[in-house]
């Protein structure tokens, strides 16, 4: 039997940066936004929301503005989805026409956004009486994962495409990150060569407690922990950590850490094959039954040591919004953390009613010095994926 993961301490009242307009404005200034829709049933909606990108700051990317290129429609605009960092849909009641791949232009847009990792948001009109069925079958993917918006024409769009870029300002300046068993949003992170520096308005009591724990002993010693963001997981010895009161119900922290070194915590299957499996083969199975509750291969069972130590089961009571950043985060820890994979992308849809779908796609090391094809899971998250069906082997 294998020891699970210890459940993680959450500060769900950790606040977004607040922004300021100027503040907006640095951050779109940074951002291409590309625009994904049917052109001539939404030609003024696409106008409406090309506007507003450049009102605050950010660069559209639309067909309209892709003329003289050398290459054709196809490559012209999957490359502008490559170039952009967010990508916005706009649906209505046509499809589109077909591109050779059997799917439209638009629904090629956005599968090429999911699998780049882009920032995504989609906005449906809110009046689907006339939606053709091959767009109704396209809403119906988009809202796996993503959670759409509705529209009645330009103007409301328009502000709705403004607030969403407001809010994912906010949460790019504000990342989630690990550190040890706690998990909160920081206000603030810098890498330099080694020397993170991690800020953060902390509210939660039990959140507080554990940070200051984290200070070491009398003579400051302390034990190396792993810190985890949204792109990487390492291990970490605490230099220092500091601790203003700010309001009564807040305190301000200053996190000093030092990297040991090490991209990653090492794991033995790294080298090992297990009854024909590589160890590729052994952590995606390990996912697949830890995430989805699907039965180890035969043999497998007695290898829980192998597996990528990894539990979802606290995610399954918070808000969305939380739900997804939280689970990328403990993904990252034992994919990334654990020597599994270099880079992985999380999509968790639905919620608790129906039950969360999860979408994580990862690239493994290159073990034998050739780059690896991406490796993916998806399916219905068990509601426990720490025990009963997902649990210990």
């Amino acid at each position: 039997m294998e020891h699970e993961p210890e459940r993680p301490v959450i500060d769900r009242t950790s606040p977004a940066r607040r922004l300021t307009g100027e503040g907006v404005y640095s951050w779109a200034q940074t951002q291409r936004v590309f625009i994904s829709s049917v052109m001539g049933e939404l030609a003024k909606e696409r106008r409406a929301v090309a506007a507003a990108v450049e009102e605050m700051g950010a660069t559209p990317v639309w067909f309209e503005a892709l003329g003289g290129r050398d290459e054709g429609a196809e490559a012209a605009y999957l490359d502008g989805v490559r170039r952009a960092e967010v990508y916005l849909g706009i649906i209505a009641d046509r499809y589109g026409a077909l591109t050779p791949t059997g799917r439209s232009a638009t629904h090629e847009e956005y599968r090429e956004a999911v699998r780049l990792g882009k920032r995504i948001a989609v906005w449906v009109r809110a009046d689907g009486s006339r939606r053709q069925g091959d767009a109704r079958e396209f809403v119906d993917e988009v809202r796996l994962f993503h959670t759409t918006g509705t529209f009645t024409g330009p103007d409301d769009l328009a502000a709705d495409v403004r607030r969403r870029l407001e809010e994912l300002a906010a949460e790019d300046l504000a990342p989630w990150v690990k550190l040890g068993s706690v998990i909160f949003r920081a206000s603030r992170v810098v890498d330099a060569s080694g020397r993170i520096e991690v800020q953060a308005i902390v509210r939660d009591p039990a959140v507080r407690e554990r940070l200051l724990s984290l200070r070491g002993d009398r003579w400051g010693r302390s034990q190396p922990v792993q810190f985890t963001d949204p792109f990487g997981s390492r291990p970490v010895t605490m230099s220092q950590v500091t601790a203003t009161t700010t309001a009564r119900s807040s305190q301000k922290f200053t996190i000093a850490l030092q990297a040991d070194g090490r991209t990653s915590r090492g794991h033995p299957s790294q080298w090992m094959t297990v009854n024909t499996l590589s160890p590729d083969d052994v952590v995606e199975q390990g996912l697949r039954h830890r995430l989805l509750g699907e039965d180890l291969p035969a043999g497998l069972d007695g290898f829980g040591f192998l597996l990528p130590k990894v539990s979802l089961a606290a995610i399954h009571d918070m808000p969305p919004d939380i739900a997804g950043a939280v689970a990328h985060l403990l993904l990252v820890e034992a994919l990334v953390g654990d020597g599994h994979a270099t880079t992985v992308q999380t999509r968790l849809g639905g919620g608790p009613r129906g039950g969360h779908r999860i979408l994580v796609e990862w690239r493994p090391p290159a073990w034998a010095g050739a780059a690896p094809a991406p490796r993916r899971v998806e399916g219905r998250l068990v509601e426990e994926s720490a025990g009963g069906r997902g649990g210990g082997v």
